[in-house]
């Protein structure tokens, strides 16, 4: 058994097959061995799509609910983007706002196949940004385990095709992707996103109010941020899913739970140390 498995005693009622169990196990040693536990050091940002006209309404529902703060605007030839940032150590929140209703990507695709999700094609949850150690070797050993890179010059949104990230081909399982970058993203100019704006008066004035209102209701003093990331997925993906997020990732097991009455299961990613769990 490899050090990563002796490590945590998994948690939960869930049963999974041997298939899962002897992958996980070939999971966990190949990262002790090729050293990726270690080149993967966080996340360092989520990613959200929104439908267009949507934007300031959606930042008005973070103001409300949570910590996240405007920190800087950035515009591009098919996105608005907006960098939102909390306390120091958690990760950056990135929402995208296609500037065109007519915009259309690989994301978009996704969504016109349901009912609900072709109503705002557009609006969706991309996936994370890890922080790694060296760009170039965490590819290469993801690639040389078989995990696929999106070639930049296919990729529509500037944002995802910037030269200092990395994107994870859209998983068959999950529909999110995986992003890496060995930049801090603390000095979000230096990446050359696009061209940098401001909100307007009316915007800040509005933001301003609900910032206000979060005080107000004390919620300042008891939400503190990311707790953890959920996923949705079928049933007869749901292992593939965590292997998959696993082999890409620092993140184990944590465990899983049967949820008689959604008809459902809770499975649980860690990383040793951090507070934010993935949920799948």
């Amino acid at each position: 058994m490899s050090k990563l498995a002796q490590q945590f005693k998994r948690q939960g009622d869930k049963k999974n097959s041997d298939f899962f169990e002897e992958s996980i196990e070939k999971i966990y040693s190949q990262k002790e061995q090729t050293g990726l536990q270690e080149m993967i050091e966080k996340i360092a940002a989520v990613m959200i799509q929104v439908q267009t006209g949507d934007l300031t309404n959606f930042l008005t529902e973070l103001y409300i609910m949570t910590p996240y703060r405007f920190h800087k605007g950035f515009i591009t030839k098919h996105h608005k983007i907006i960098i939102l940032k909390n306390i120091e150590n958690t990760p950056d929140y990135i929402v995208m706002e296609p500037l065109s209703e007519n915009y259309k990507d690989k994301f978009t695709a996704l969504n016109m196949v349901y009912p609900r999700g072709a109503e705002k094609p557009n609006a969706r949850y991309l996936g994370e940004i890890f922080k790694v150690q060296d760009l170039k070797s965490v590819v290469k050993t993801l690639d040389s385990e078989q995990i696929r890179f999106q070639d930049p010059t296919g990729i529509k949104n500037e944002f995802l095709n910037n030269e200092h990230f990395r994107i994870s081909d859209i998983s068959y399982f999950t529909n999110n992707v995986i992003a890496y970058t060995e930049n801090e993203l603390n000095d979000w100019e230096s990446l050359n996103i696009g061209e940098s704006f401001e909100l307007s008066h009316e915007e800040k004035s509005l933001l301003d109010n609900f910032d206000e209102k979060f005080k107000e209701f004390e919620f300042d003093q008891c939400v503190l941020g990311l707790d953890h990331l959920a996923t949705r997925v079928l049933c007869n993906d749901r292992e593939y899913a965590l292997l998959e997020f696993l082999s890409m990732t620092n993140y184990y097991l944590w465990g899983a739970y049967n949820i008689e009455e959604m008809n459902s299961s809770t499975n649980v990613t860690r990383k040793y140390l951090q507070q934010i769990t993935r949920r799948i």
